[in-house]
């Protein structure tokens, strides 16, 4: 995993760049292994504040295409820190399958922020994604992160399996809902024979939203890069 600034190109001839070309995708192509791009900060703005003085800029998107377009036996997983990134980054997790969009991270961890970047995310890429993830090494930063995250996830994923009024791709909700819980189980696995069942049989809404809020909490699991 590697953090980069908004500045980062590929290809380049600076030394990040030749780094990456020349070491780091013979690696990961050879051991099967995914590189991690952390995109967008801008370092000691304020060099009063120290530590604290980082700040964030719009990154370009060419740099991340380039990669995954050059290197497509190798796997890569990226998280953009400016909110301006999200779609673009998004688009091009559509078109290339070694392209893995995780986290909301730093400046990005705020409620409503996370709200949008992961219904914008469940929207143009499904599953396909990791709502998000800690690199922290303080503690106490992973336990405010969790409780600013957990629920968005799954309220999120619950909308897009039942929507709104649960009939939102059409007029028959309990195929719609079948269909939208598909992702989550080849996601997850197969669930139990007994929600099986209960996903056939019920048409109550109290038994609709307890099903969807169970899939969808499935969101939460940490996927590895081998899950890509």
């Amino acid at each position: 995993m590697v953090s980069l600034t908004p500045e980062f190109a590929f290809p380049a001839h600076t030394e990040t760049a030749q780094l990456i070309q020349h070491a780091i995708m013979p690696h990961g192509r050879d051991h099967g292994q995914a590189f991690a791009l952390m995109i967008g900060v801008k370092r000691n703005v304020n060099p009063r504040l120290r530590l604290a003085g980082d700040s964030l800029g719009q990154a370009d998107i060419v740099a991340v295409e380039n990669l995954c377009s050059e290197y497509s036996d190798n796997k890569f997983l990226c998280t953009m820190l400016s909110r301006e990134n999200q779609h673009e980054l998004c688009v091009a997790a559509r078109k290339f399958r070694n392209l893995h969009v995780f986290g909301c991270w730093w400046f990005l961890n705020n409620p409503s922020i996370i709200e949008e970047i992961t219904r914008m995310r469940l929207e143009l890429i499904g599953l396909s994604m990791t709502p998000q993830h800690s690199d922290c090494r303080v503690l106490d930063q992973l336990v405010y992160k969790w409780q600013h995250s957990r629920g968005h996830p799954r309220e999120s994923a619950g909308r897009q399996i039942r929507g709104p009024r649960g009939d939102r791709l059409g007029a028959h909700p309990r195929g719609n809902r079948a269909r939208r819980a598909r992702p989550l189980r080849r996601r997850a696995g197969a669930l139990p024979a007994q929600l099986e069942q209960q996903e056939e049989r019920s048409t109550k809404d109290t038994k609709k939203h307890e099903r969807s809020d169970f899939e969808a909490s499935l969101l939460l699991r940490v996927f590895t890069p081998d899950a890509i």
